[in-house]
């Protein structure tokens, strides 16, 4: 049997979707409260009888690892208070063997930032059998082998739908707050962590602080990286896009260098794309931003497909040749902005 083991606090109305879609499947749920005063515990009653609290200690892997030893069997399954399931193969994970390796649910990201409609799809590392491996860091937490030696990594046939990013600005704010507060005490101990400089820009990002995501991302780039994690090409990715927002469009152009290691993507190519428009070097930006449509997967809705394909269309449309970019915002289907400049340019 499987145990999926949540940690929350004052989550109730999202924790009951997670937990009245986790009913569906035979796991077994424990749910560890860190000082919910909502009403979460009682409403959590209603799904599962394995209830437990944790005074909060700020740091996560600790709740993490608590909340696993509580449960009754070693396969762990983590699921986020705020995380649906969409879907999952309750037989295909009993199938998976999670004493060699930890398996990734794929979780999808869906929300509105600044107007534009986002949609990201992320491969996270959930699945564990908790004799062999444990979570490690106050924030932003990471499975990793108790002998620390490698492990390998698997898919699992597992989907959820994230709502973290749902909420108003001054929601996400005191998010991004917290989040930095934890990532600013794990920066000062581990200071040559890459992955926790990479957190930083995140949560300054999300937060519309661009200078200090870009401080951090810049810090992070002169450390030793594996281009192989998925991390690693989204740090490239959000620097690059940290640059735009803060004026340093022409320091962006040495992204280009980095086009054998990650050139291979759509989101590089895409950012890579607006570092040229921004540069007013609009053949390479056009010819970017179409390559960017050869792609045919994608971590990011859009970046292979119609928001590419639409800013062809600007490019052309600002360089005069009108009837091109109309036949390219025909090709965008119903993103709005492609809509508006059709109907522009109609009139």
């Amino acid at each position: 049997m499987i145990s999926v083991c949540i940690i929350t606090k004052n989550e109730k109305d999202k924790l009951e979707k997670c937990l009245k879609a986790l009913s569906e499947y035979p796991f077994e749920v424990v749910v560890v409260d860190t000082g919910s005063d909502d009403g979460t515990v009682k409403m959590a009653k209603k799904y599962t009888n394995h209830i437990f609290y944790y005074k909060w200690i700020d740091d996560f892997a600790a709740a993490r690892n608590y909340a696993a030893s509580m449960a009754s069997n070693d396969r762990i399954l983590v699921v986020d208070s705020d995380e649906t399931a969409c879907s999952i193969d309750y037989e295909g994970l009993l199938k998976l063997s999670c004493e060699k390796g930890i398996g990734r649910s794929l979780v999808v990201n869906d929300y509105t930032r600044n107007g534009e409609h986002y949609r990201e799809e992320w491969r996270l590392k959930r699945y564990y059998d908790r004799r062999f491996y444990e979570y490690t860091g106050r924030i932003h937490e990471q499975i990793v082998s108790k002998d620390r030696k490698q492990y390998e990594v698997y898919d699992l046939p597992a989907e959820f739908m994230h709502s973290g990013y749902d909420g108003d600005a001054e929601q996400l704010e005191r998010k991004a707050d917290r989040n930095i507060e934890l990532l600013l005490r794990e920066y000062n101990d581990n200071p040559d962590d890459a992955y926790i400089l990479y957190q930083l820009g995140k949560s300054y990002y999300m937060k519309n602080d661009y200078e200090n995501a870009y401080k951090y991302f810049d810090k992070a780039t002169y450390l030793e990286l594996d281009e192989n994690l998925e991390w690693v090409e989204d740090l490239i990715v959000s620097y690059g896009y940290a640059m735009l927002n803060t004026g340093r469009s022409n320091q962006a152009m040495l992204l280009e260098n980095l086009s054998t290691e990650f050139g291979n993507t759509a989101e590089y190519r895409f950012v890579m794309g607006l570092i040229y428009m921004n540069n007013m070097m609009y053949d390479k930006a056009y010819a970017m931003f179409m390559s960017a449509t050869d792609v045919k997967e994608c971590r990011t809705e859009g970046v292979n497909s119609y928001k590419a394909i639409y800013n062809a269309g600007v490019i052309r449309e600002c360089l005069g040749n009108t009837e091109e970019a109309v036949y390219l915002y025909r090709q965008c289907g119903q993103y709005d902005k492609a809509l508006q400049r059709l109907k522009a340019l109609q009139e």
